[in-house]
């Protein structure tokens, strides 16, 4: 594995941390599902980089 995919999975990681630590709090739904949303991001991205495949902020 390399460097950039070890940094995105420490990066992943964080966030599903911090959803997970602010999930009880019923003010802080918008901002847990945010680190959810950035966490599938991040993983698609590590992905897209394993397999080569190239994607576009724009799609």
């Amino acid at each position: 594995m390399n460097e950039m995919t070890k940094q995105w999975l420490v990066y992943i990681n964080d966030d599903l941390i911090t959803a997970k630590e602010l999930l009880g709090n019923d003010l802080l739904t918008g901002i847990v599902s945010f680190h959810c949303q950035q966490a599938i991001e991040k993983l698609f991205k590590v992905s897209f980089t394993r397999t080569k495949t190239r994607y576009s902020k724009n799609s």
